[in-house]
Parts: structure tokens; C-alpha cells; sequence
């Protein structure tokens, strides 16, 4: 999903949230009337009986609501985790794809790579994206006292190494960075005597 399809998305989740959400509360204080009692007990819209007499009605709020659910299937699926890009074949390669490159094995060197040169802890990669744009992902915690400087330094070195690994594709890096963890406390079982 692009950044303005997600954008989109987002921006469509929270108008629709806003909505239910006053729509909620218009019918709570409709029928709790906590902040007015000026509302009438029925509302009347003119041709609307009728139309909810109608024998094909029931038919049509059902097939509303069916759509509407499938809808919403789809906008849920549409928001489960990206897929894996196990590996990605070679420019050089044949049409059958012969030549392929193990991402997830890509990904632990570069993890190690980027733990060694750089102040990070937990540091753990993985591919995602898709064949034609192949990401990997690499998620590290910050060391405590950790400079901005070197972090960036060690990224650069890490996603040039891999643009010289792997010159004909699109291999990207991203690296995401979380803050440091705090350490447990240490207990101990000694006693002091004073």
C-alpha cells in the first residue's frame, strides 16, 4: 500500500469512526436525554412508512447489509501484515529464475553487520514488500547513550554494501529503531549485616 493510499485510508477510518461515534451518542442521548428533554418521542419523516412496507424492502436492506459486510471483509484483509519476500531472483538469471537471493539469510548479515558497527541492541531483520520492491526490514533497539551520528553512519555503510551485493535489483533497507529497554532490576539474595 502506497504512503497516499494509506494516508487515504487512514484519514477514511477516522471520518467513519467520527460518524459511528456521534451517531452512537445522538441515539444514547436521545433515550437517556441527560442533556435535553426536548426531543420528540417518535420522528416522523414523511413516505418512509410505505417505503418500509414494501415487499421488496426486506430484500434490499438485506442485500445492503451483505455488501456492506463484504466490504468490510475486504478492508480487513486489506490490512493484514505484508506478505514475506522469501527471496528474489537475479537480473542475470534465466526466465525460470534460477538465480535467486535468499533475503532472510541477506537480512541476518546485515543485522549482524549493522549490531557490530553500531550502538544497537536486539537487532533482528526481515523481507517484506513485494518481488518487484523487496524491503528489508530491520528492527533494532537503541543503546542506552547511542548517537544519532553513528546510527546513521553504520545505515549508510550497511545499505551501500548492499547496493554493491546486489546492484541490478531493488533491494531497499529500512531500518527501524526503538527506544533503548529498560534493564530489569537485579535482585539479590544477600543479606547485610551492619
Amino acid at each position: 500500500m502506497s504512503r497516499r493510499l494509506a494516508a487515504l485510508d487512514r484519514v477514511l477510518v477516522l471520518l467513519l469512526a467520527v460518524l459511528l461515534l456521534a451517531a452512537g451518542l445522538l441515539a444514547l442521548e436521545w433515550r437517556l436525554r441527560v442533556v435535553s428533554d426536548d426531543y420528540p418521542d417518535q420522528i416522523d419523516v414523511p413516505g418512509l412508512g410505505a417505503l418500509a412496507e414494501a415487499a421488496w424492502w426486506p430484500w434490499a436492506l438485506a442485500g445492503a447489509g451483505v455488501l456492506l459486510g463484504l466490504l468490510g471483509l475486504v478492508w480487513l484483509f486489506s490490512h493484514l501484515g505484508r506478505r514475506s519476500v522469501p527471496d528474489v531472483g537475479l537480473p542475470q538469471s534465466r526466465a525460470d529464475g534460477r538465480l535467486r537471493v535468499d533475503l532472510s539469510t541477506l537480512g541476518e548479515a546485515v543485522a549482524g553487520q549493522l549490531a557490530a558497527a553500531a550502538p544497537l541492541d536486539h537487532v533482528r531483520a526481515r523481507p517484506v514488500g513485494t518481488e518487484d520492491h523487496p524491503v528489508l526490514q530491520v528492527r533494532a533497539d537503541l543503546a542506552p547513550g547511542a548517537r544519532g551520528t553513528d546510527i546513521r553512519d553504520a545505515a549508510e555503510q550497511s545499505a551501500a554494501d548492499l547496493r554493491r551485493a546486489l546492484p541490478d535489483t531493488d533491494v531497499r533497507l529500512q531500518l527501524l529503531l526503538d527506544a533503548p529497554r529498560r534493564r530489569p532490576l537485579r535482585r539479590s539474595t544477600a543479606t547485610r549485616v551492619q
